[in-house]
């Protein structure tokens, strides 16, 4: 997309350019900062309800997007595909039985990046939205790498007790570390903003974050995404038999040198454990596959929170709220839970959650089926190709998608805002150096 896909809109209504100033400059600031700030209030002694304060902006947000006059192609395709996504969920809560708040809440798990990617591609903000939404988002990034840092070097933490801005979280660690690594690399790829030291500072703290927390799972994802993002750019029918060659031989060396650097790294990348992972990952789906009793469910899945999905995990942990909100609830999770806690390889003692059977994907498939996964990946590969432009943009969203297979980062808050509020930066400052075609 270029900016001549941003044409000027017709006369407005009265008020509308008020409406559009105001989505494009204060709601997306209030969703990201009660997103990350939001653990820190309640650990602060505000009641854990603050933690879906940020969800309450979606409506907002949709409300006036709809006011726009005009959007462009891309956007109406992103907004579209959500839409379905939407009536996927609701379909699949008719056909099993689900809350009204479990589609809700399902709704603005999923749905939530969307929209404020849509939001980011619905048209050209002004110089003063975009430097008002970077001031937050990077005042919450510096303000996690403090204490990150301050938690390791201060405190004494050490690994998952280091958790940043993202406190009493059991992925606290990996959040922080994420919140550190991505906008980092985002910071150092722009190469329009500031000196090469102050460039190449944030990402030299952001690895000591990796450090501290331990997140090498996050570290080898984004390497990962690197790899992909570059594929992408060059596309896959370009690659020269040597760009194969030596990716061969990077992979057969590291085969080689990691189980003689760590004897860990023998076992853990053996052909056995490797087929094991694989298993493991399977897992929920099998699960899920026990519970069907109506092959519609096959379609679409066994309802809003009834898998093992993000909701299902925070169903219990909130359920005197929303209970008496009409939340339906199934054993699955606790299944599928037993299972990664108990093994070896994927238990919290002394395993990886990188191997976890719990995975975004699996989750998405066990609550909305074959349609509602398709439904989500097609949406994630419009997101994709708007990024065509951008490799850094490319390499952040390729981590994200990677992350969504070892675990379920795609449905928490503050990680795929993060992702998004990247996205979204990258979009806005490269359309308003383009010109623009009235």
């Amino acid at each position: 997309m270029t900016a001549s896909d941003y044409p000027e809109a017709p006369q407005p209504p009265a008020g509308a350019a008020e409406l559009r100033g105001f989505v494009s400059g204060w709601l997306p600031v209030l969703m990201v900062s009660l997103t990350f700030l939001s653990r820190p209030m309640s650990a602060a002694g505000v009641p854990s309800v603050v933690n879906f304060l940020h969800f309450l902006v979606c409506p907002p947000m949709l409300l006036l997007l709809a006011r726009w006059d005009r959007l462009p192609k891309d956007c109406r395709r992103l907004l579209g595909l959500s839409g379905l996504l939407f009536v996927e969920i609701v379909l699949s809560a008719a056909l099993n039985g689900a809350g009204i708040i479990n589609v809700v809440l399902l709704a603005v798990m999923l749905l939530e990046p969307f929209l404020l990617l849509a939001v980011f591609s619905a048209g050209i903000w002004t110089e003063q939205a975009i430097s008002r939404f970077e001031r937050v988002f990077f005042g919450c990034f510096a303000l996690n790498l403090a204490m990150a840092l301050g938690q390791w070097a201060l405190l004494g933490l050490r690994n998952d007790e280091v958790t940043g801005l993202f406190l009493e979280m059991g992925a606290g660690a990996h959040l922080s570390g994420a919140f550190a690594l991505l906008p980092a690399a985002f910071i150092l790829a722009r190469r329009d903003r500031g000196t090469k030291a102050m460039r190449v500072l944030p990402m030299a703290l952001a690895l000591g974050v990796i450090k501290a927390c331990d997140s090498k799972q996050v570290l080898a994802a984004f390497i990962l995404g690197m790899l992909l993002a570059t594929l992408g750019q060059l596309g896959f029918t370009r690659i020269r038999p040597r760009v194969i060659l030596a990716a061969i031989l990077l992979v057969v060396s590291a085969q080689i040198a990691l189980p003689v650097y760590s004897p860990m790294f023998r076992h853990v990348f053996s052909e056995d454990t490797m087929l094991l992972v694989l298993r493991l990952k399977l897992v929920g789906p099998a699960i899920i596959a026990r519970e069907i009793t109506n092959p519609l469910q096959y379609v679409f899945g066994i309802g809003p929170g009834h898998g093992f999905s993000r909701l299902a995990w925070l169903a219990p942990v909130y359920r005197e709220y929303l209970e008496p909100l009409g939340l339906t609830e199934s054993n699955v999770f606790d299944k599928v839970f037993f299972i990664s806690d108990n093994f070896w390889l994927s238990s919290h003692a002394q395993g990886s959650s990188a191997f976890s059977p719990l995975h975004s994907y699996g989750a998405t498939l066990g609550d909305l089926g074959w349609c509602g996964l398709a439904l989500y990946l097609a949406t994630w590969g419009l997101v994709w190709r708007m990024c065509a432009d951008s490799w850094i943009e490319r390499a952040v969203l390729a981590t994200a998608l990677v992350l969504g297979v070892t675990f379920m980062w795609l449905e928490e808050p503050p990680f795929i805002l993060c992702v998004t509020g990247c996205l979204g930066m990258g979009w806005q400052r490269r359309r308003r150096k383009e010109p623009v075609r009235s």
